[in-house]
């Protein structure tokens, strides 16, 4: 089974808002509303765990329910605290994930399972629809891309079939220099060879919380993060990006990632990954 983890733990300071920028509305909702539509029509996504902080998961729930029929609602688990960074924040989450679904395999009663279970993830939401299966795949998404397309989540998925990880980048346009003090210019680095991470990123479960545990919590900087990623047969795979997948940037401003071909490139590192150019 493929469950989604959903980022909505950050507090909006780079855009300087007093609402985080999830949870603005955009068109009538909020901005999570609209990334998690995508996964609950995707028919490869089975599960879907959410990652937000006390404060607003009473909205985010009402929000959810407000059709209890819904494809969200039907496969909703439950919330995870937020981490200290949003590797941290994947890394509560995959935590979560793996105690209840340990647990339930060995337990049909939600009684038996541990108190600190029962506080990080909703048992019994996870009793009515994960139907106790293992969990193969995770895919990763930020609440504050609403414009992820189905076809951006099942492209994801299906490159797990022949790689341990799949993540979405687009080629860098712009002229891109390398500073070591960040006052001057140390050199000009060859964009060819540079790429912009995007989202969603999927990876199969037990391989990526394998390589996790190995370095969290006590390495969980950006450098460590490579490290992690190297030591998996990884396959940074770039789905179709939809050309509406916006984030917001620390002026408040909408930046759009375009990437519609499906042309695939194997990078040569310690892993293998495919790299999805746009057209």
């Amino acid at each position: 089974m493929t469950i989604a983890i959903i980022l909505a733990g950050g507090t909006g300071s780079r855009i300087k808002s007093d609402i985080p920028k999830q949870f603005i509305e955009l068109s009538g909702q909020m901005m999570i509303m609209h990334a998690l539509a995508p996964f609950g029509e995707s028919d490869m996504i089975d599960n879907i765990q959410i990652v937000a902080d006390e404060s607003w998961r009473d909205k985010i729930e009402d929000a959810i329910f407000e059709d209890p029929e819904s494809a969200i609602a039907e496969k909703f688990l439950g919330f995870s605290n937020p981490g200290e960074n949003r590797q941290m924040s994947v890394f509560n989450a995959m935590k979560d994930l793996k105690q209840i679904f340990d647990v339930a395999r060995t337990n049909d009663d939600s009684a038996n399972v541990s108190a600190d279970a029962k506080e990080n993830a909703d048992c019994s939401k996870y009793m009515v629809h994960s139907k106790f299966k293992a969990i193969d795949n995770i895919i990763i998404h930020d609440a504050a891309r609403p414009f992820v397309t189905v076809e951006n989540i099942d492209e994801c998925i299906r490159t797990l079939d022949d790689h341990e990880g799949a993540m979405p980048v687009l080629p860098m346009k712009d002229t891109v220099y390398f500073s070591r003090t960040g006052k001057r210019v140390d050199k000009l680095l060859n964009r060819s060879c540079i790429y912009a991470g995007q989202a969603p990123e999927a990876f199969r479960f037990d391989k990526y919380m394998e390589a996790n545990e190995a370095l969290l919590p006590d390495k969980s900087n950006a450098q460590e993060l490579i490290i992690l990623l190297e030591s998996m047969d990884v396959i940074i795979n770039d789905a179709p990006l939809h050309d509406d997948n916006i984030i917001y940037n620390s002026n408040g401003k909408m930046w759009c990632a375009l990437g519609q071909s499906k042309n695939w490139h194997e990078v040569g590192l310690n892993m293998k990954i495919a790299l999805q150019h746009e057209a």
